[in-house]
């Protein structure tokens, strides 16, 4: 999900998060919440805000798409604006469904 400041993005996924039950992973330490992850739902608000933590974040989509689960990213820009450069997460990201907001018109 991605959109600018003020769009709306994080209300949005709080509201999933509680729907789905999904564990909220900060974005700096993505590899330590895999192990506990188990078949939960994921949502990591701002993915973009600093680095990303490519191997973290890869091995987090293939342990979701592995349960059967789903993972929720929040970010300023598409993934395809992301600064990475590990090739398979490249592949990962542009294969993830994307969808842009806009900030409020009212």
């Amino acid at each position: 999900l991605a959109g600018p400041p003020g769009s709306g993005k994080t209300h949005l996924a709080q509201i999933w998060q509680t729907q789905a039950h999904a564990v909220a992973i900060d974005p700096g330490r993505i590899g330590e919440h895999i192990a506990s992850l188990g078949a939960r739902p994921a949502l990591i608000d701002d993915i973009d805000k600093g680095p990303i933590d490519e191997q973290g974040l890869f091995h987090l989509i293939n342990t979701v798409r592995c349960a059967g689960s789903t993972l929720l990213l929040t970010a300023r820009r598409f993934p395809s604006a992301w600064r990475v450069a590990l090739p398979d997460l490249i592949s990962r990201l542009k294969a993830a469904a994307t969808v842009e907001i806009h900030e409020p018109d009212d």
